[in-house]
């Protein structure tokens, strides 16, 4: 799996950051940044899947 953000969508809510601390971070901005990149599996990519289900602007998509 692989998650995207679009940081153009992002608001800065944070609840990705709650559901996701070892796969996102929050920039100066608040804009969520990812702090890795390529596939996921594990625990990642069920942390990615979390962000993407609470994400209120959809921000997160995810390609499985």
């Amino acid at each position: 799996m692989t998650v995207h953000i679009d940081r153009d969508r992002c608001e800065g809510h944070g609840q990705c950051l709650a559901a996701a601390p070892d796969l996102i971070d929050l920039d100066d901005d608040g804009i969520a940044i990812l702090r890795t990149s390529g596939p996921l599996n594990g625990d990642l990519a069920g942390q990615g899947a979390a962000a993407a289900e609470v994400c209120p602007v959809a921000a997160i998509t995810l390609d499985t």
